[in-house]
């Protein structure tokens, strides 16, 4: 099974300037962590026997995104920041399918604050998202829009 940790390590690699001295996961770890999930589901073995075939499907195609991304490299460093986010997060959509916690999932993204052009790394759960955006449209919500004549509110 997936472990947070694999997941949380490769996030902070991706964000963390190199040094040389961090602990990077090797790409073979989740290659080999990746393989081990694939036959196991497949065999409908463990943590995959009660899972429906809609989930193994979505657990599949995930798999292929996060080993596409990885083929032909060996460490973390061979890939691009944006690369390092999609593998995270097809990580973390993994352990979410196995796990059966969708809302516990973190999401990151590449995020530009106002004021400058840099851009960060924000990561949110899915519920957290979920809420933020409840909260966006509630504080919309009765208030009068501004839009001249032809305005209907």
């Amino acid at each position: 099974m997936i472990r947070m940790g694999l997941g949380i390590l490769l996030m902070l690699s991706a964000l963390s300037p190199a040094n040389g001295e961090e602990a990077r996961p090797a790409l073979g770890e989740i290659r080999a962590q990746q393989a081990q999930i694939y036959q196991d589901a497949r065999a409908n073995r463990g943590a995959y026997a009660d899972m429906s075939e809609r989930e193994r499907e979505l657990l599949l195609s995930k798999q292929e995104s996060v080993l596409s991304l990885i083929d032909g490299k060996e460490s973390v460093e061979e890939l691009e920041r944006d690369e390092r986010m999609l593998v995270f997060n097809g990580l973390e959509s993994i352990r979410a399918i196995i796990e059966g916690t969708e809302a516990d999932r973190l999401v990151c993204g590449l995020e530009k604050k106002t004021g400058t052009h840099l851009k960060t790394a924000e990561c949110r759960s899915v519920a957290q998202k979920r809420g933020d955006r409840e909260d966006a449209v509630g504080s919309w919500s009765g208030q009068r829009a501004v839009c001249g004549r032809a305005c209907v509110n």
